[in-house]
């Protein structure tokens, strides 16, 4: 939803943007009083007492008693504080294999979590959705405490015309889905929905990620897909038509003959790598990346192969990359950010140009990304609020 400003600038448009102004004031700073506030903003003192109470009234600030140091003569300032649990933020990651869920607060403490097989979605996927982040509303028995926006990761483009899901490696019974139009109406929030490569890259660039503050960061996410993420001063670059580091189709640049496809989606992924572990008869029943790391730590021949391959299948990958894009840090992500040792030593020694680093986020990169992308419409949604008050 976009919200026009109008030209006049009535008196509630002033007592709002004061109000917002005020809010953005309290959520950056640990408890103010009035004078605090007046100061800061250069407002009146009584301006700010009577918009302070409007707040409190409408629920979104609290006020607490004066601080316990004060030393001030006469009666001690009261200290107000921006009540974060006055609405809730969903976020969503929609993976090969998992799907994560996580509920939060405004200031993104985590509140509720839950992750299930993406193939458990089934024919159901919007009602999937829903019913779970309700359910999980509920059940932190604040009823009356509202949802202000969800963010969701999918592993597929989305067309950011239509809303469309496009190229989706499982669920392809969803193609075309307008995903955040089929939500909006039963979660009664805004959705935003993006391919989650794009919120991976939005999550580690934050000052919750990898490498905060980073001018242009990249991240390549391995795991059971792969694909690359951009963000550019803290925007991601999703392309034209939401396309960008959708590479599962890139042909891989390094030889083998145990391959067991022809792209870096079917062999630089955690299922390509077991298969190449297969095919090379290994001796130990591996069916995910950790198993095949474990054994490699271990030193078994055919395993430590495999993994070596993909090391340097990574540095071809970054170093393209690097060449198109340019970027100041590259964050390895994904499934395979949690073996990054065994990778570590072959692209500082390869790569010594690039800085590439660990995600710290791992697997919740995604929807870390999600929620903070649901953050986006709370100043919306507290101008809603407070031209109703």
């Amino acid at each position: 939803m976009v919200i026009r400003e109008r030209q006049s600038m009535l008196p509630s448009d002033l007592r709002v943007s004061n109000s917002l102004k005020i809010i953005a004031a309290l959520r950056g700073a640990n408890g103010m009083s009035h004078s605090d506030v007046a100061r800061k903003l250069g407002l009146s003192v009584p301006a700010v007492h009577r918009l302070m109470s409007e707040l409190v009234a409408a629920g979104l600030v609290n006020e607490d008693g004066p601080a316990s140091e004060s030393a001030a003569i006469g009666r001690p300032a009261a200290i107000y504080r921006f009540h974060e649990d006055a609405g809730f933020l969903a976020g969503v990651d929609i993976g090969n294999g998992t799907t994560r869920i996580i509920l939060t607060e405004l200031n993104f403490v985590e509140r509720a979590s839950l992750s299930f097989r993406t193939s458990d979605l089934g024919a159901k996927l919007p009602s999937v959705l829903s019913e779970a982040i309700l359910r999980m509303q509920d059940q932190q028995g604040a009823g009356d405490v509202p949802l202000v926006g969800v963010g969701i990761g999918v592993s597929a483009s989305v067309d950011p015309g239509t809303g469309e899901l496009h190229g989706l490696p499982v669920l392809q019974q969803y193609e075309g889905l307008r995903l955040s139009h089929e939500l909006e109406d039963v979660l009664g929030c805004p959705v935003a929905v993006q391919q989650d490569d794009h919120y991976s890259a939005l999550a580690e660039s934050s000052e919750l990620g990898s490498y905060p503050g980073a001018s242009s960061l990249l991240v390549l996410e391995i795991g059971y897909g792969i694909g690359v993420g951009m963000c550019l001063n803290g925007q991601p670059l999703p392309g034209f038509h939401g396309r960008f580091g959708r590479i599962a189709g890139w042909p891989p640049s390094v030889a083998n003959d145990y391959l067991p496809g022809g792209t870096l989606g079917e062999v630089l992924t955690t299922p390509g790598l077991v298969q190449q572990y297969r095919n090379r008869e290994g001796h130990f029943p591996i069916h995910d990346g950790l198993g095949l790391v474990e054994v490699a730590r271990g030193g078994e021949p055919e395993a430590v192969s495999v993994l070596d391959w993909a090391a340097q299948e990574i540095v071809q990958t970054i170093q393209r990359l690097s060449l198109l894009c340019d970027p100041e840090v590259v964050v390895l992500g994904g499934g395979l950010s949690q073996a990054y040792e065994v990778f570590s030593a072959t692209l500082e020694e390869q790569l010594p140009e690039i800085l590439v680093v660990p995600s710290l986020l791992k697997d919740r990169a995604v929807v870390m990304g999600a929620v903070l992308e649901a953050s986006s419409f709370v100043d919306a949604w507290l101008r809603s609020g407070l031209l109703r008050t």
